[in-house]
């Protein structure tokens, strides 16, 4: 987490002196989602729990690269305080709320960056699920992606507002075993670019 935030520092730093032409997509990228979700995790032995995501966090970081290509860096903590477990064909209560999260490298490409409207949001990174009810466990991690296609519209020079649907797939393990996470959402988006 302290590398990440020093990173945003220095790139913000960096991007900061580059001039950005009003209601178009270009220069400095800051942007924050948030919404719902649906989490579904498999695991070892016909396991696997589920939940509402509520709310759907994320924060994201970059750089215009192109006149349409946003790359940077992001973070994400998707929370589910209810979480159904299924095991052996049976369901109850887990007894814990569960923490999906992720830490890596976003793109965002805009169709047309001067209006906003319509773009495609990928991200590739490290996470895992922690759960609420840990007292110093290890838990789950390993490789964490998602994919998503938005629509924005500019609110101010530099600001847009809009909604982004989001697919998250993670393939974690700990201790020999595999889980599997998969979570659509529906965010609402805004974002300073």
């Amino acid at each position: 987490m302290r590398s990440f935030v020093m990173s945003a520092a220095v790139l913000a730093g960096l991007t900061s002196v580059a001039a950005a032409e009003p209601y178009t997509h270009d220069g400095f990228y800051f942007g924050i989602q948030g919404g719902l979700g649906y989490m579904h995790i498999s695991g070892p032995q016909d396991t696997s729990y589920t939940g509402v995501s509520v709310p759907s966090v994320a924060i994201n970081i970059g750089k215009s690269l192109t006149s349409h290509l946003v790359l940077g860096g992001g973070i994400f903590f998707d929370y589910t305080s209810s979480v159904t477990a299924h095991v052996g064909g049976q369901s109850g209560d887990a007894g814990t709320g569960l923490i999906p999260l992720g830490l890596g490298a976003f793109a965002d490409y805009y169709l047309d960056p001067h209006r906003g409207g319509l773009h495609f949001q990928a991200f590739l990174g490290w996470g895992g699920a922690e759960s609420t009810e840990n007292t110093g466990g290890s838990d789950p991690t390993g490789l964490t992606v998602y994919a998503g296609a938005g629509w924005d519209k500019f609110i101010s020079s530099e600001m847009s507002i809009g909604v982004l649907g989001r697919l998250g797939y993670g393939s974690w393990s700990i201790s020999g075993a595999d889980y599997t996470w998969l979570s659509p959402s529906v965010l609402g988006t805004v974002t300073w670019h």
